[in-house]
């Protein structure tokens, strides 16, 4: 999988949670199918929500678009739902693969007021190619887009430079690995620079710790983790409370169950 900075190509990520009633797994299908194609990423949820869906649009109305259409569509289930934009992530390197104590290596970031960044439909096209299968070989996509290989080496190598290409990273089963996934949300107070600097240097040596988020509206600080326990998740709050008790308002956290899709670049 190809990790995309779409903020920089001119899109805003959105993120809802969605709580659901009177759900047999039929209809919970029925959602899934309906989600995959017009979304980046849906997840099942046990907790407090039961989905998770985030979604790349170019601005707030081209959104509501897109959620009046589905809450039209799935009102007899939705009990409650909440959306909010995500403006940074931070994304770590999964130190536990490696069996390493603390993740030394290189943040990299998406989104955080990066400046636009304008490419042509070549690039984009060139992106798309690869946005699920980083492996592909540029002879091929050379051939699916009829153009030659050395064009395409020199235009993902620009891609990368201007980091609009992140990284390259497998889409893992969690579950397969025998880890749980849970997410990790805090309501912050009186932060400032210095104080969620020495939070994301925490999250980051943290090798469980996969990603962090900034968000508007809800829960301003969120962490995603790959656990081998809740005893685990627990240890990792409990450090994080004792170290950050002076701006912690409250937190919650739940266990995302199933991946279904996860794309980093907008269809439309």
């Amino acid at each position: 999988m190809s990790v995309i900075d779409s903020n920089k190509l001119g899109y805003i990520l959105f993120r809802c949670f969605v709580k659901c009633q009177n759900l047999d797994l039929e209809k919970e299908k029925e959602i899934i199918e309906y989600l995959k194609p017009r979304v980046g990423w849906v997840v099942n949820i046990r907790g407090k929500w039961d989905f998770n869906i985030a979604i790349w649009k170019k601005n707030i109305y081209d959104f509501m678009k897109f959620w009046n259409e589905f809450y039209t569509r799935f009102s007899d289930v939705i009990l409650d739902y909440t959306s909010n934009p995500i403006t940074k992530m931070w994304l770590y390197r999964r130190g536990w693969l490696l069996h390493e104590d603390k993740d030394t290596s290189e943040v990299d970031i998406w989104g955080g007021n990066a400046e636009k960044i304008e490419i042509d439909e070549m690039d984009y096209k060139i992106v798309a190619s690869i946005v699920t299968d980083a492996r592909k070989p540029s002879l091929d996509i050379a051939r699916e887009l009829k153009i030659s290989e050395g064009t395409v080496r020199v235009r993902l190598k620009k891609l990368e430079a201007n980091k609009i290409i992140l990284r390259y990273v497998a889409f893992l089963d969690t579950a397969a690995l025998e880890m749980k996934y849970f997410k990790l949300h805090f309501h912050v107070k009186n932060i400032t620079e210095t104080k969620l600097k020495q939070i994301m240097e925490f999250a980051h040596l943290n090798p469980f710790i996969v990603y962090a988020n900034e968000a508007v509206g809800g829960h301003s600080l969120e962490f995603d983790l790959n656990v081998k326990s809740n005893e685990q998740l627990y240890k990792i709050i409990d450090e994080f409370r004792e170290k950050f008790a002076d701006v912690i308002r409250e937190y919650e956290f739940f266990e995302y169950i199933k991946e279904h899709k996860f794309e980093y670049l907008p269809k439309d």
